[in-house]
This record gives C-alpha cells, sequence and structure tokens, in this order.
C-alpha cells in the first residue's frame, strides 16, 4: 500500500501486519489530506513499476522536476540563482510552470546541482 500526502510532499510504502498499518493510516489522516493506493498483488508477485508509465510520471512537469532537485541538494531559489546565474524569479516562473526550461538553463542548473540536466525533462517514448 502507498500513501501519499500531498502538502508537504511525502509518499510513504506501508506494509506489515494489518493493525500497524492502520495505526500509521490513522496517524496520517489525523494531520494530513492523504490518498492512499492498495497494492492488491501477494507478496509472491513482482512489486515494481516502471516509473515512467506512471500517472504521476507523466503528469510531472520539468518544473516540478527542477523543483525536487533543488530541494534534493538543499538549495533556495536565490542559492541556486547565485550559483547557476539564471535570475531568481526566472527559477520561480521554471518550477511554477509560468515559463518552459529551455535547454541553456537546464545546462545551467544541471552544473550549478551536478546533476545530469536531462533529469530536469520526462523521457518520451
Amino acid at each position: 500500500m502507498l500513501a501519499v500526502v500531498k502538502k508537504p510532499r511525502i509518499e510513504i510504502s506501508l506494509s506489515g501486519s494489518e493493525s500497524a498499518v492502520s495505526e500509521i493510516l490513522e496517524f496520517l489522516r489525523s494531520r494530513y489530506s492523504i490518498s492512499v493506493f492498495e497494492d492488491d498483488r501477494t507478496a509472491d508477485e513482482e512489486a515494481s513499476v516502471n516509473a515512467f508509465e506512471t500517472d504521476f510520471w507523466r503528469q510531472t512537469t520539468p518544473g516540478a522536476l527542477l523543483r525536487g532537485y533543488r530541494l534534493k541538494h538543499g538549495f533556495t531559489q536565490e542559492q541556486l540563482a547565485r550559483k547557476s546565474g539564471i535570475g531568481q524569479t526566472v527559477l520561480s516562473a521554471y518550477e511554477n510552470g509560468r515559463r518552459p526550461l529551455s535547454q541553456r538553463a537546464a545546462i545551467k542548473i544541471g552544473e550549478a546541482l551536478g546533476e545530469n540536466p536531462e533529469k530536469f525533462f520526462r523521457h518520451v517514448k
């Protein structure tokens, strides 16, 4: 079972005794709005999913990916702006989908974060 808290963004995979899982879900529901996705496979079945085939991935924007990598590295927009040479308001516009992320900007941001710039874009098959 997967529990997703939308704000703050948290994903938790739960398995184990039904009572323990229920207790954790009750705690999360008391504090956050959550979505729960049941996994109806048995323990013997393959539990992996190709992330690129999920609705979540198809709906993820380059700005959301950029924000995720920025936060992963512990940068504020202001810090990343200084390190990449891209204005903070422009970074904000990229992250919030008000401006499309260009390849040139992705390269600068990737260099600043030490990440491959391709990671900011969904791969189209």
